[in-house]
């Protein structure tokens, strides 16, 4: 891995990626990842990461990167620094910041918006995600499992982001999905849920079954004002991060224009 690593950048790579919500970066340990970059120090390539959580262990999670980065040597940005749910973690987690700018070269980016956008799938727990997509949909179809996954939903897992539970069913709608679920675009969980005669999180699970996993979601996560706080310390750089799709987040081309004209001009 580091030799793939040190291959990337010596062909002109500039920065070093971790997606750590994703498969299958999630199951990747705080030791793999500091060995990794240090590869990134000795080329001054910042690390950019998408830290494990954004909920309630957002502060452990971005902890991890900080110790990544004063372990390794790397420089580090954040990718879309944000909290899901849990206002509250918002202070904590600039004072954290700003602490270790003292002694590591850190800065983040945000996209000026509180609501998110990825794949329905990362609802599911890590075990369920593990076997890639075929047998997550076997798993989709044991009703056991499905059990054990409404378990986890509700009782959360060790540094696990359970943003199901943390931005709640009434904040998270399908922005993408096949001809034959196309019915669920542009509605809610709880309005799926309540048409499907079923709990929201049931009806998430059906509908990844039924589509084969190819359902793509927004999650609202955070208010206006939360947004603006991030958004105006001195570490803030603007970014997008958006998917294309027929229905894509607005940050995917609203973002320049919403900070230029809105924020900065405007207001």
């Amino acid at each position: 891995m580091k030799k793939e690593v040190r291959l990337g950048l010596e062909a002109g790579a500039r920065t070093f990626s971790f997606g750590l919500i994703y498969m299958p970066g999630m199951f990747s340990k705080t030791e793999e990842l500091v060995e990794l970059a240090g590869e990134a120090a000795r080329f001054g390539a910042p690390l950019v990461p998408h830290v494990r959580t954004e909920s309630e262990g957002v502060l452990g999670a971005v902890g991890e990167m900080i110790e990544v980065a004063r372990r390794s040597g790397a420089p580090l940005h954040l990718s879309h620094l944000k909290v899901i749910g849990n206002a509250e973690l918002v202070g904590p987690l600039l004072t954290l910041i700003e602490e270790a700018s003292n002694d590591i070269d850190i800065t983040f980016d945000q996209y000026p918006y509180g609501a998110g956008s990825t794949v329905l799938s990362s609802l599911l727990p890590p075990w369920a995600q593990a076997g890639g997509a075929s047998e997550t949909l076997g798993l989709l179809a044991d009703p056991d499992q499905r059990d054990a996954m409404v378990r986890d939903v509700e009782q959360g897992l060790p540094d696990w982001d359970n943003s199901y539970r943390a931005c709640g069913p009434e904040n998270i709608v399908i922005i993408h999905a096949p001809p034959a679920q196309a019915e669920a675009v542009g509605r809610s969980l709880v309005e799926i849920g309540e048409e499907r005669r079923s709990d929201p999180f049931i009806a998430a699970l059906d509908l990844l079954k039924e589509s084969e996993l190819d359902v793509a979601m927004i999650n609202h996560y955070a208010d206006e004002e939360t947004v603006r706080t991030v958004f105006r310390h001195p570490l803030q750089l603007v970014g997008s991060d958006g998917i294309f799709g027929e229905r894509p987040h607005p940050r995917l081309y609203g973002t320049a224009a919403r900070v230029l004209g809105r924020y900065a001009l405007r207001e």
